[in-house]
């Protein structure tokens, strides 16, 4: 086979036939590129991986409406950020500590959430919906950049993942067990939402691929698999039809104690799932996950982030190796850490895991 340009090679394997060579993808987007270029890594990925490069389409809050805004209070000196909203029924408050001081695009966390009692539940619920507007500016530039190099990859949350972050987990969790019919209200009126304007993004884009994330709020340990078919399948499904229908493809990105729910996921329709974490954050044995679900969907990741950061080349370089002739043969494998890299991890980390992937790579050899 002749040589394929990433993009190729991570379409052919996304469409579950072999390429050339197993991509190896680090996982860049929103958090790791601004540090990723100030360490001098960026560039270096960019020309040696095949690029899955996560983004958003700016034009949508979290309350996917129009009809408020929110206004934002930043106490730079103490990295913290305030954010209120004016609904018909009261103030919507929420709190946010950066995880890095000065750098809010790493991450942040939150010290009180929106909804935190039944009032401010009534408060959402009061919002009059006005559809939201995509601004497709930054991701047109970002493809120009990307060329040939890579897949972009447009994240969109589902439901529960909208919904579960405006709460504590703990309470939200809770809902989910005791409160049936409220969370359903919550869960479908942000479903219209989101399908909405997943639908405006995909009447003008053209081969992004879409990746729904937010089913970890309710997999495993948090609640029973019996939970995710009404809290995630009944709604991601439509969202994936949605997805297909407009000639596009559908990944879900789902972290936890997956094990007993791939066939579950599968059924969803998704073409791709990231990040199948492996024992003790995750509970997914890769070599299973392919005999159960992988003449159905796509396996990218299993390489935890927590080894990109702490393992020796030598022992970076074995757990590819054994992804790889795990989940590679036949195709429908992408090498990838289960996160995206952060600022602790070692640059030189980085390489060895590219390298690792090019080394095993081979279809030839696996």
């Amino acid at each position: 086979m002749n040589k394929l340009s990433s993009r190729d090679r991570l379409l052919t394997a996304f469409l579950l036939e072999e390429p050339d060579m197993v991509p190896v993808s680090v996982r860049i987007g929103g958090i790791s590129i601004p540090w990723m270029s100030e360490a001098g890594i960026l560039e270096y990925v960019m020309r040696n991986s095949d690029v899955i490069w996560r983004t958003g389409v700016p034009g949508a809050n979290i309350f996917f409406t129009r009809s408020v805004k929110i206004h934002v209070e930043n106490r730079v000196e103490e990295g913290i950020h305030i954010y209120r909203v004016e609904t018909p029924k009261g103030t919507l408050t929420s709190i946010a500590r950066d995880t890095i001081k000065g750098k809010p695009y790493v991450g942040s966390w939150t010290l009180k959430h929106f909804l935190e009692t039944e009032k401010d539940v009534e408060k959402f619920l009061s919002i009059p919906y006005s559809p939201c507007i995509p601004d497709f500016e930054s991701l047109l530039k970002k493809k120009r950049s990307l060329g040939d190099r890579g897949v972009m990859v447009i994240g969109i949350s589902d439901p529960v993942g909208i919904i579960g972050e405006l709460f504590p987990t703990q309470k939200f969790i809770r809902y989910c067990l005791n409160e049936d019919s409220l969370i359903k209200e919550l869960l479908s009126l942000m479903f219209e939402r989101i399908y909405d304007y997943l639908e405006r993004i995909l009447e003008v884009d053209e081969d992004s691929v879409i990746e729904i994330s937010g089913p970890e709020l309710v997999a495993p340990p948090f609640l029973h698999p019996k939970f995710f078919d009404k809290l995630v399948v009944e709604y991601d499904k439509k969202l994936v039809k949605l997805i297909h229908q407009h000639s596009h493809l559908a990944f879900m990105h789902c972290h936890g104690k997956v094990n007993r729910l791939l066939e579950r996921i599968a059924d969803i329709g998704v073409d791709g799932l990231h990040p199948l974490e492996p024992p003790p954050s995750g509970d997914v044995d890769l070599a299973d996950a392919k005999k159960r679900i992988g003449d159905r969907v796509c396996l990218i990741g299993n390489i935890r982030l927590d080894d990109l950061v702490r393992c020796s080349r030598k022992e970076l370089e074995e757990k590819c190796r054994d992804a790889i002739r795990q989940a590679a043969p036949g195709g429908g494998y992408v090498l990838e850490p289960t996160a995206t890299p952060l600022p602790d991890t070692p640059t030189r980390n980085i390489i060895s895991f590219i390298k690792a992937g090019r080394k095993y790579g081979s279809y030839s050899f696996i």
